[in-house]
């Protein structure tokens, strides 16, 4: 697949990890060049979100590795067991996968892509 400033972007949203307002590419966790090589090894860009959500899968253990639960002071907090994201991001992959596989051929151009390119993260 062709990469494209337009693509990378839309690729960033369908992984969920669009750049912050006011951040950098450093904010998430995918750099511009393994974006680019997502984008190349795939026919399309179902596929190539397919792959980055497989991606992220693994990241999630490295990011959380075995902390479940911590506390400061008098306050504790729970985190999202590590099964759960690592379920949602296959989940997530299985999704664009049947997707490239029905021929999804979304190469960042037409309504949808003007869509997500133009939606915003709330802020928090």
């Amino acid at each position: 697949m062709k990469v494209t400033k337009e693509n990378r972007k839309l690729l960033r949203n369908l992984l969920h990890e669009t750049i912050p307002e006011y951040g950098a590419v450093e904010d998430t966790r995918f750099e511009d060049d393994v974006l680019d090589l997502l984008l190349e090894g795939a026919d399309n860009i179902y596929r190539a979100a397919s792959e980055g959500w497989l991606m992220k899968a693994g990241m999630y253990q490295e990011e959380m590795q075995d902390l479940r639960t911590t506390r400061v002071g008098m306050e504790t907090y729970e985190m999202t067991r590590l099964m759960d994201r690592y379920d949602y991001a296959e989940s997530m992959s299985l999704r664009y996968k049947e997707r490239a596989e029905q021929g999804g051929s979304l190469t960042g151009t037409g309504t949808l892509s003007a869509l997500m390119l133009s939606a915003k993260r709330d802020p928090v």
